[in-house]
């Protein structure tokens, strides 16, 4: 299969289809995982090690001994900001969508030119009045041909306006100031996402003992770190693609030992 930009096949037997969008594939995914053993609604604390011993892996709930991890937390919980005044605080700031929520008649602005910022401003498209603001003078790589397509049909109804080469300066309760190509520009607002990556927990991961350069994580071909046994895959290692992602995994559950001879 092709996703985007992705032209890998994607491995194991993890369903992918075509054209899904990001929580269409969620649904899915937690519909195939519920048969297997898993743990949720729990976060993880810290994972020692002494010696050769297994890693104690310590969460909010319990503990758990390993002779391998491999850690897939993603940045999902660190979303970049604007980093503009009026930005921190605001009740009307999001950076994620709430699909149980009705938006309706809304002035809707999105920041972003990835997939979740299409998404978004795709969801709200045809109920609200959407403005795309988009960095650069295109979206990026990894948006898909299916979700541009659904961004180009809302501009042609009128529902959506794309701004290119646009940047936030300054958010009010009421307005947004942006600097464009043309100028500036103020767009009225009653919701704005902001939907422009996420950044790394190195924080967390140096907490951990891992290596952490120049802000990344440091991890060998095969995608361990620098402690024996603690593997890192996924967002983690700066992949913007699932498919990347999930055949990380893959490859790194597929060259541990036979756990009988482990």
């Amino acid at each position: 299969q092709i996703y985007g930009r992705n032209v890998d096949l994607l491995k194991g037997t993890l369903a992918f289809p075509d054209r899904a969008k990001g929580y269409e594939l969620v649904a899915l995914w937690k519909q195939q995982v519920a048969p297997l053993a898993f743990r949720k609604n729990e976060s993880l604390k810290t994972i020692t090690r002494s010696g050769s011993e297994p890693f104690v892996v310590t969460t909010t709930k319990d503990q758990y001994h390993a002779r391998h991890v491999l850690l897939t937390s993603g940045t999902f919980e660190h979303h970049k900001t604007l980093q503009v005044e009026g930005e921190q605080g605001n009740p009307n700031v999001h950076y994620t969508l709430d699909y149980y929520q009705d938006y309706q008649n809304k002035q809707v602005v999105v920041v972003g030119g990835g997939n979740t910022a299409l998404e978004t401003a795709i969801y709200c498209g045809d109920s609200n009045k959407v403005t795309l603001l988009v960095r650069r003078d295109r979206f990026t790589e990894s948006a898909t041909e299916a979700n541009q397509m659904a961004i180009r049909e809302l501009v042609q109804k009128g529902t959506l306006h794309v701004v290119y080469h646009a940047a936030v300066r300054q958010i009010t309760p009421q307005e947004i100031a942006v600097q464009t190509g043309q100028g500036p520009l103020t767009l009225p607002y009653d919701l704005l996402f902001v939907h422009i990556g996420f950044e790394k927990p190195t924080d967390f991961l140096a907490s951990l003992g891992l290596e952490v350069r120049n802000g990344e994580p440091v991890y060998n071909e095969n995608f361990e770190s620098n402690i024996p046994g603690l593997y890192i895959a996924g967002a983690l290692t700066g992949s913007d693609s699932i498919v990347e992602c999930a055949n990380q995994t893959y490859q790194v559950v597929h060259q541990l030992p036979n756990p009988s001879g482990s």
